[in-house]
């Protein structure tokens, strides 16, 4: 994830989040005869600062 913005070199990446969760459930009954189910989630937050374009870099 943090190579993605590797090449971006305005880029001022301050913070990386990475959240997942799984969630499993089942239930048995007649032998042979299950239910079964799965969730999953995946959260990816990026926190970034960019450069004001309307300061140029030469002026103190």
């Amino acid at each position: 994830m943090i190579g993605a913005f590797k090449d971006f070199s305005d880029a001022e990446v301050e913070e990386v989040t990475i959240k997942f969760g799984i969630k499993l459930g089942g239930k048995t009954g007649i032998p042979f005869l299950t239910e079964g189910s799965a969730e999953s989630n995946f959260e990816i937050e990026v926190k970034c600062k960019f450069p004001d374009p309307h300061k140029s870099q030469n002026t103190p």
